[in-house]
């Protein structure tokens, strides 16, 4: 269970490896997580909030143990960063307005979790470009290649 609290870099909440995080933003305040110096691999971190019918517009952004922002979600909630530094990043999650409340839920997930999310939140597009597409569509959509 989050911490009410974990609003600063000092009281951040620390994120389990392999596990996601539900909570409920509040009004003007920023949510903070902190993660592990993670594996010499890409990092992927995922907002779930429209999904779970939230009315969140997540603003997403990564630091570095020295507070330097490294990368920034403004729309969308997802994030990848190629080559995450060595030592502790910071998360920090609010409402593109600060808004909050009971109707501001929302699940963060990292690393194959958050590939798992969007892999879900991407598969009706890919449902509906087979029907529109057909087979051959979809395959090419997921190898990036031309249809």
């Amino acid at each position: 269970k989050l911490p009410a609290t974990n609003h600063s870099r000092e009281t951040s909440f620390l994120l389990p490896p392999k596990a996601g995080v539900n909570g409920r933003l509040e009004s003007g305040k920023v949510a903070w997580f902190r993660l592990p110096s993670p594996a010499p691999q890409p990092l992927l971190l995922h907002v779930a909030a429209s999904a779970l019918d939230s009315l969140v517009e997540p603003d997403l952004a990564v630091q570095d143990s020295t507070g330097h922002e490294l990368v920034h979600s403004r729309r969308g909630g997802s994030i990848t960063l190629a080559r995450p530094p060595a030592g502790d990043l910071f998360i920090t999650l609010h409402d593109l307005r600060y808004r909050g409340g009971d109707a501001f839920g929302y699940r963060l997930t990292h690393g194959a979790m958050a590939a798992a999310a969007a892999v879900r939140l991407a598969w009706p597009r890919l449902v509906l470009c087979a029907s529109v597409c057909g087979a051959r569509g979809v395959g090419s959509l997921m190898s990036g290649a031309p249809g």
